[in-house]
């Protein structure tokens, strides 16, 4: 499989998310790829009516305000893109929440990769994972999620997977082929994994493993007991140790409603994560 010909990053302001737009642009500079970057921005709330009547009349003025703040922040986009990369498009989309996750997925499936900063917020006011969602959900492509104050120099010389023997991993693997073809280096990690027909089989990890090392990537495989800790936290220990500078895991393989009540190796994964994690669903 070639590298990535065509990359979105999707930011609430150039500021905010610029580690986000340059990984994306390293990215795109790196496979001469075509880099489009889609800016969004938030409707204010509609205000309480009675009968019929808009009780706040500073709405108008509101939506005019972001509507100002979004051609600002598009004008900084264009530019940012103008400078950076030779092949380049910009958009911006001002929205409403409700109906984000729909429309930012249309320009998801547009592209072969998306690129979003790392949520930081709580899942249900957090802009960024309203933008995350509906490129994970929606696009049915992979998404990079970029932590913040990410600067190393390297970008998947040392690939760790999660595998967990899900639909969502094994379309996390595939859509990752670009980054484990040129890999140094690829560690498939297993967390309490244990034989069975259903899931991992009479060996875990090996299939898969089997399965990289027959198209050519330099596997290893570690199967991890994680003595009482969480999946995230002896994920977390394990790419420390093999000095992984990207993570490729499924995104979600229980409900988003499981995740947010009872918490999950997606949800604290996203919370913790120190290094960039290409995610698919």
């Amino acid at each position: 499989m070639t590298g990535f010909r065509d990359i979105l990053a999707v930011i609430g302001s150039v500021k905010g998310d610029g580690h986000a737009l340059e990984f994306a642009q390293a990215l795109a500079v790196k496979d001469n790829a075509h880099l489009s970057g889609l800016l969004v921005n938030w409707l204010p709330a509609l205000p309480a009516a009675v009968e019929g009547w808009i009780v706040d009349a500073r709405w108008a003025d509101l939506v005019e305000e972001a509507r100002a703040s979004l051609a600002h922040e598009h004008a900084e986009l264009a530019r940012y893109l103008k400078g950076s990369v030779d092949r380049s498009s910009d958009h911006s989309v001002l929205i409403d929440p409700e109906s984000a996750r729909r429309e930012i997925a249309l320009y998801g499936r547009h592209s072969d990769l998306s690129v979003v900063a790392r949520p930081g917020g709580s899942p249900g006011r957090d802009g960024r994972m309203v933008i995350l969602e509906g490129l994970l959900f929606g696009a049915g492509r992979p998404v990079m999620i970029v932590p913040p104050n990410w600067s190393s120099s390297s970008l998947g010389s040392v690939v760790m997977i999660c595998w967990d023997a899900s639909r969502e991993a094994a379309r996390a693997v595939f859509d990752a082929s670009p980054f484990l073809a040129g890999a140094d280096r690829v560690v498939v990690v297993t967390v309490d994994a244990r034989p069975e027909l259903a899931g991992h089989g009479e060996a875990p990890g090996f299939d898969i493993a089997t399965h990289l090392a027959r198209r050519g990537v330099n596997v290893e495989l570690r199967n991890i007991d994680s003595l009482g800790r969480s999946d995230a936290d002896v994920l977390g220990s394990e790419a420390e140790a093999v000095g992984a500078d990207l993570i490729v895991m499924g995104g979600y393989g229980r409900s988003r409603m499981r995740e947010f009540v009872f918490g999950g190796v997606t949800r604290r994964m996203l919370e913790a994560a120190v290094r960039p994690l290409f995610m698919s669903h």
